[in-house]
């Protein structure tokens, strides 16, 4: 019964002990030392906040220079970075090491159909509706618009033009000469930044359906993040003015 009793007082004594929660430093790092658990202190992960455009995501890194840093004692300088369209705002490095993702942006741009065959009238659609409209724009769907409806084109493209008959369909042995590069300006990135106009190998089928591809991959995304970095200079100067933003683009 005593060797009982005494093994009760020495459950009850490790179950104390592993209740027992203490903060420690080693190697100069924060841990909560519990029973046999050492765990390393972290900061807890900010939800970042996704916005639409550079105007609301100013107002936020704004906001939480002002405001919320102070409040939940997160580092400053924020910083931008940018891939693309795609931003995303960091703390810096906290105590733990880490940084906090806080704001994540992307623009809401309609989807031009790019790098694939389509019927013509399918294209004069595409870009009425997510390219700017202009005089470019409107020689563009006058160059085009002479092939509905063809079953069949022949050309010949000697790298400066291409030569187009249409042997078949409504346009009947009508040539038409059209260029194989066009310079296009879609709406591709924020309203608030100019948009980038930008050239695109025009390709014909045989049966008569045409494709934009791609030919600026690359240049595209580094104009957008000139134009972004143009923007923040103006619209966060005086917080960059003080270091409490880092533009990273």
């Amino acid at each position: 019964m005593l060797a009982k009793a005494i093994e009760k007082i020495q459950d009850l004594a490790n179950a104390k002990e592993n209740c027992s929660v203490e903060e420690k430093i080693l190697f100069g790092e924060r841990y909560i030392h519990q029973g046999e658990n050492l765990t390393r202190f972290t900061v807890p992960e900010i939800e970042p906040v996704e916005v639409k455009s550079l105007t609301a995501l100013k107002e936020m890194i704004k906001s939480f220079v002002e405001n919320d840093s102070v409040g939940i004692n997160v580092h400053l300088p924020v910083i931008i970075t940018a891939r693309g369209n795609n931003i995303r705002v960091y703390t810096s490095i906290d105590n733990t090491y880490e940084r906090q993702l806080i704001f994540v942006a992307n623009p809401i741009v309609p989807k031009a159909i790019l790098n694939s065959f389509i019927p013509a009238e399918q294209m004069i659609i595409n870009v009425n509706t997510c390219f700017v409209q202009d005089k470019n724009t409107d020689n563009f769907i006058q160059s085009i618009s002479k092939l509905y409806k063809v079953s069949k084109v022949e050309a010949v493209d000697n790298g400066i033009g291409a030569q187009l008959k249409v042997t078949e369909g409504v346009n009947t042995n009508e040539a038409v000469t059209i260029n194989p590069i066009v310079a296009l300006t879609p709406i591709g990135t924020y309203p608030e930044l100019n948009q980038i106009r930008r050239k695109f190998n025009l390709r014909v089928s045989r049966d008569g359906e045409v494709a934009l591809m791609v030919c600026d991959e690359g240049i595209f995304e580094r104009k957008v993040q000139d134009g972004l970095k143009e923007y923040f200079k103006v619209a966060l100067d005086k917080e960059i003015e003080k270091r409490d933003v880092i533009l990273a683009l």
